[in-house]
Order: structure tokens, then C-alpha cells, then sequence
């Protein structure tokens, strides 16, 4: 028994300190500077990704999702971004993430079509990769709030995707986010650099979910 306890106590600190150790890994990608306000970036032609977040009746977008839309809008509103991708969770018809994202900006007045709807979400890594693999958007900006951002950092680099990366925190979020992320960085981590997941040919080639 003790020699059980033993065991399961030396495993539990490895999980410990292998957890630790990832995400110091992963957060190490973003230790240089990244972008925080419209006068840093001076290209033009670019082309936004705005990350899922959770939405209220398959209406109208949780506060998190309205600061990354509201900020998308404010770089195309000033003429910085061309095109916006939008890449939610649209997996049922009850609820469709990336509609709702799409409906959002098209109420502000952002041109349909300079906005790509991403309706394939699975995780960040997938936003991402389809973005450059499937859309064949090369200059990318990668706004999301700073505890996210880190991880999307992290997954760039690491897909060899040259990106902007721009931290929007107009509310701070931290406090709810912050222990999921903890867990979610691992799971970015052993998707590149153990499982490096592929995708199946008809999620690549089609850009809609529901014809």
C-alpha cells in the first residue's frame, strides 16, 4: 500500500511539474512585444481573425466575443484591415457561433463580403491553420485578450504562420479564464508537437457548414 502511495504521489508531481513546465513553454513564444494599438501597425491589406467565444440564445455575442468583434470592426473601420475571418463554434443549427459573429459585424456595417465565415471551428489551432491552408490568408493579425493570445502565439510560431499579434483586454477577464487556460495551453502543446493533427479532406476543401 505504501509502496502505492508512493507511486501515485511521484506521478502526481510529474503531472505537476509537466504542466508547469508547458506552459512556461508556450508563454516564452510571446516574451517579445506584441502590438496594442492601431498606430503601431503601419501595413495595410491585412486580414483579422476573430476568435470564438460563447454566445446568448444564438443571438447576440457574451461581452468576451463583443470586446474582439467590436475591436475588429475599429481596425476595418480605420482602414488597417481589409478582410475579417470569423471562427466559431457552428457544429449545430442552434447554435452557430460564427453567424452570430458574421451578423454582428454586418449590423455595424462591415461589408459581407470582407468578411470569410470559418464555420469549421475546433480549437484554436484549427482557426489558424485553416486561415493560411484553406482561406490562403498570409498576413494575418491574431487579436484575441492576453491570456488567450499567448496560446495563439505560441501556435504560430510553431506552424511556421508569419502573424501581427494585437492583445485586446477592454475588460479583464482574467480571473475566469486564466486556470482554463492553464489546462488549454497543454492541450495546444500536444497538438503540435506530439499528435500534430491532420485534417480530413472534405473539413479543408468546403468554407460552409450548412448549404
Amino acid at each position: 500500500m505504501k509502496k502505492l502511495l508512493y507511486y501515485i504521489l511521484w506521478f502526481f508531481w510529474f503531472i505537476l511539474a509537466f504542466i508547469v513546465g508547458v506552459n512556461f513553454y508556450v508563454i516564452s513564444f510571446s516574451f517579445d512585444d506584441y502590438y496594442t494599438s492601431l498606430s503601431d501597425i503601419k501595413e495595410n491589406n491585412l486580414t483579422w481573425i476573430v476568435f470564438w467565444a460563447s454566445i446568448i440564445d444564438n443571438k447576440i455575442p457574451s461581452n468576451i466575443l463583443k470586446d474582439r468583434l467590436n475591436s475588429a470592426y475599429e481596425w476595418y473601420n480605420n482602414s488597417i484591415i481589409d478582410k475579417i475571418i470569423v471562427s466559431g463554434d457552428s457544429q449545430n443549427r442552434n447554435y452557430n457561433e460564427s453567424d452570430v459573429m458574421r451578423q454582428y459585424l454586418v449590423d455595424k456595417w462591415v461589408s459581407e463580403n470582407d468578411i470569410v465565415v470559418d464555420y469549421y471551428w475546433l480549437d484554436t489551432y484549427d482557426a489558424i491553420y485553416r486561415a493560411k491552408n484553406v482561406f490562403w490568408e498570409t498576413d494575418l493579425v491574431l487579436f484575441t485578450q492576453d491570456f488567450h493570445l499567448k496560446r495563439a502565439i505560441y501556435i504560430s510560431n510553431r506552424l511556421w504562420i508569419e502573424t501581427y499579434w494585437f492583445e485586446t483586454s477592454i475588460q479583464n477577464y482574467k480571473k475566469d479564464y486564466n486556470i482554463r487556460e492553464v489546462l488549454a495551453r497543454v492541450k495546444a502543446f500536444l497538438e503540435i508537437e506530439i499528435f500534430k493533427p491532420k485534417y480530413w479532406d472534405w473539413i479543408l476543401k468546403k468554407d460552409k457548414l450548412f448549404d
